[in-house]
């Protein structure tokens, strides 16, 4: 079993460990008022994507996945689980308040001119940031949680590069969170488990 079929089913296991199959932030440790039957304590709310969604997700967007999104896609849940607000889904996955990855980078996109940046070089692992006007956006770079207080938690498509993106007065604020997708979730099983 490689690395990343381990870090599904720990993704699983942790969820039902938890008793909790939801994103953190609508979780039992936030409502008084979640119900009893509440099916988001037995199983993810949202079934997995299929092929079809997700080249209809990668048509939209205008690249390709990351393949670990792909598998969280396709063996997990089309989003709506995992930290923060949750994983935002694909096509027809679960939307937040400002939609599906799709419907998110689109809105972002929109009127904006889109910078062609290696986010690997321009912020790099230490405290540093890039700092990007309200009027351009990214190219590639896509909200995978929305992190509350509008900030995104984002994967760079190119590099598979975890970014907070934080808007301020002087434009979007931009730092490095992890090397990858996959230890961005090993941090949040992490960070469940010592709770």
């Amino acid at each position: 079993m490689d690395s990343d079929t381990r870090l599904i089913e720990t993704i699983r296991q942790n969820c039902e460990v938890r008793g909790w199959y939801g994103a953190d932030l609508r979780g039992p440790e936030w409502e008084n008022a979640l119900a009893a039957d509440d099916p988001r304590k037995t199983h993810f709310q949202f079934p997995t994507a299929s092929l079809a969604q997700l080249q209809k997700t990668e048509m939209l967007l205008g690249f390709a996945l990351p393949p670990f999104l792909r598998m969280i896609y396709t063996k997990i849940a089309n989003g709506g689980f995992g930290p923060a607000y949750g994983i935002r889904g694909a096509i027809d996955g679960f939307a937040d308040a400002t939609g599906t990855i799709v419907q998110h980078y689109q809105s972002l996109c929109e009127d904006r001119s889109l910078l062609d940046l290696q986010l690997g070089a321009e912020v790099a692992q230490d405290s540093s940031e890039l700092v990007i006007p309200f009027e351009q956006w990214p190219r590639g770079l896509f909200s995978i949680c929305e992190w509350g207080c509008a900030i995104q938690i984002s994967l760079d498509s190119a590099t598979g590069r975890i970014y907070r993106v934080e808007p301020s007065r002087d434009g979007y604020h931009i730092t490095h969170e992890a090397e990858s997708l996959q230890a961005w979730i090993e941090q949040w099983i992490h960070a469940k488990r010592s709770v």
